[in-house]
């Protein structure tokens, strides 16, 4: 296997694109990257085999996203973590960032692995990432799943809302004379969209559409394991 990050720096372009850009992973998940990340070489850059993104959230300055990309999944064994960046370092690589007081203990954060190379993604991957970095929102992604902007496909609604609050979840149901939250049409975790907006299982997916006869068109989707 190549030592490179990315087989070639335009795949390198592309995925930093959908990710970074307006409308992108990062905007539609409410963080924003850090402005030393606005510009980099992705020449130099891919010459190595793992590189990380920061962002923090626009409504809780306590929240932050960690993006690591990295071209194997044997990141995780001791003799190779020694020699990379360490995603066990996360917090420390924030808090330098941001220079943030090491009494701050509360950060909350989110964890995205983008395996740069065509690897199979499966739960096993994901529970051991989820036992030995000890944190529950960790996400994988296939560089390939983000070649491209799933939400500027013409069959994707432009807009799109995901309803963590359960006080909210629970005013639409009555709102809509809906008695069960199951009766609401399903989405798969796995959907596309929903790795896209890293959806959680029991958030809501609130879509608009227009509609030429009968306006904007609001509907419902239940996220689902």
């Amino acid at each position: 296997m190549s030592d490179n990050l990315f087989t070639n720096t335009n795949e390198f372009k592309k995925c930093y694109k959908t990710i970074t850009e307006k409308d992108g992973l990062l905007d539609k998940r409410n963080f924003k990257l850090h402005e030393s990340f606005n510009t980099i070489d992705f020449d130099i850059l891919n010459l190595d085999n793992s590189y990380y993104i920061i962002g923090r959230n626009n409504e809780n300055p306590n929240y932050y996203i960690f993006i690591y990309f990295i071209n194997t999944t044997g990141f995780l064994s001791k003799t190779y973590k020694n020699k990379n960046i360490n995603i066990f370092d996360c917090n420390k690589y924030i808090k330098n960032l941001y220079n943030i007081n090491d009494i701050v203990l509360d950060i909350v954060l989110d964890i995205v692995i983008i395996f740069t190379k065509n690897i199979k993604i499966n739960n096993l991957i994901e529970k051991k990432l989820t036992e030995k970095i000890k944190i529950n929102n960790i996400q994988t992604f296939c560089y390939i799943n983000l070649l491209f902007n799933i939400t500027k496909h013409k069959y994707v609604p432009k807009y799109i809302r995901i309803i963590s609050d359960k006080t909210e979840i629970n005013n639409i149901c009555k709102l809509k004379n809906i008695e069960n939250i199951n009766h609401i049409p399903k989405i798969n975790i796995i959907d596309p969209l929903a790795n896209f907006y890293g959806a959680k299982i029991g958030d809501l997916f609130e879509f608009k559409r227009n509609n030429i006869n009968s306006g904007t068109y609001i509907y419902y989707r239940l996220c689902i394991n």
